[in-house]
């Protein structure tokens, strides 16, 4: 993560990547094997730049509107808050026709939102997705660690859907950093 302060002790604004480092409610997601139910954060884990396509989670099988919740990892140590927009980043494709339902982020218990939703517009070719959120809920500490990324199928229940790799780039205001003699006279 990265972060520019202010002129003479202010708060900074970091930049940083998290990533998926855990699961939460899996709906009927499973990994690339259409079995495997746990650890499926570990095939997504990885920056949209460079994924590994032969590792992904999948929805196939769902006759009902379908979702997974991945945990994300905790904030950077010098977060104070959280900023006004979180940008998301995947890699994925429909297989069928359907499509993703909206994508947001929610706190640890997958319903209070973070922020507001977006639903992207796929294609059945792996492709990189941009989603840009808004924070609408809570911008703690206490609320974004433990916060989960929610993806769904739409409202078509086609559940052929794929998603090979999985970011979040947040910015934040930070801790104070202050000067030594900053606003001071030395003379």
């Amino acid at each position: 993560f990265s972060f520019a302060a202010a002129a003479g002790g202010a708060a900074a604004v970091g930049a940083a990547t998290v990533y998926p480092t855990g699961d939460g409610s899996i709906g009927d997601w499973t990994d690339e094997t259409g079995i495997g139910t746990t650890n499926l954060w570990s095939h997504v884990d990885e920056a949209v730049a460079s994924p590994t396509d032969s590792d992904y989670i999948q929805c196939s099988t769902a006759s009902t509107i379908s979702a997974i919740f991945l945990l994300l990892g905790d904030m950077p140590g010098d977060f104070v808050s959280m900023g006004s927009t979180i940008v998301v980043k995947f890699r994925g494709r429909n297989l069928t026709g359907g499509d993703f339902g909206p994508v947001g982020i929610y706190q640890s218990d997958e319903t209070t939102a973070l922020t507001d939703t977006s639903t992207p517009s796929t294609t059945g070719t792996l492709a990189n997705y941009t989603l840009t959120l808004n924070v609408t809920g809570a911008t703690t500490l206490a609320a974004w660690n433990g916060a989960r990324l929610k993806f769904a199928t739409d409202n078509n229940l086609a559940c052929d859907l794929e998603v090979t790799a999985v970011q979040v780039d947040i910015t934040y205001n930070g801790s104070v950093v202050s000067t030594p003699g900053a606003g001071t006279n030395q003379n």
